[in-house]
């Protein structure tokens, strides 16, 4: 089975063959299904056409980031919301009954925490599959603006420095879970 590397690979786990494969990989991939049709069978328009393709795409992967941030802040809301309301029923006694509360909210949470990592692996997917498609298309032309840039952020954020964003989105759902898990088991 061949192994495909992405960018969210941590660097000490691969080697340079790895990487290699993962590049040639890339590149077969690239010039069977996106560059089909050469300049000369297209016609006249063809680089006109390709940039505004490509810039399509930027859109198309800039609406994509937009709505992972839309759902990713969705999510943080409602599970802020079930945080409070638990405080709220600890503090409330008199109108909300903590036995059914502290077990509700809990449950509710972990399921909507499932949802949460469930979306943010997804959008992770499509990003990665995205990102992928556009180094391809930087190939294509005469600068490779967003392939630099991504090899710039990778480079300041490797550890000391930090973790690209894509490591630590998929924690955020777990880290409620945990809290849901000790909200039922040591207030419930």
């Amino acid at each position: 089975r061949t192994k495909i590397l992405d960018l969210c690979t941590p660097l000490h786990y691969v080697s340079f063959g790895d990487i290699m494969e993962t590049m040639d990989i890339e590149k077969k991939i690239c010039s069977e299904n996106l560059f089909s049709v050469t300049e000369s069978a297209y016609g006249p328009l063809y680089k006109e056409h390709a940039l505004e393709q490509y810039k399509a795409y930027l859109q198309s992967i800039n609406y994509t980031s937009k709505l992972k941030h839309t759902v990713n802040n969705y999510f943080l809301a409602i599970n802020t919301l079930l945080v409070s309301a638990v405080g709220l029923s600890v503090a409330r006694t008199d109108f909300f009954d903590p036995g059914v509360w502290h077990r509700i909210i809990p449950i509710a949470g972990i399921f909507l925490c499932l949802a949460w990592w469930y979306s943010t692996r997804e959008y992770k997917s499509v990003n990665r599959v995205k990102f992928k498609i556009l180094r391809c298309l930087e190939g294509q032309l005469p600068f490779a603006l967003h392939t630099t840039e991504e090899k710039i952020i990778l480079d300041e954020s490797a550890p000391p420095y930090g973790y690209p964003s894509e490591t630590i989105e998929p924690v955020v759902p777990w880290v409620f879970s945990v809290l849901y898990v000790l909200i039922f088991f040591f207030i419930g």
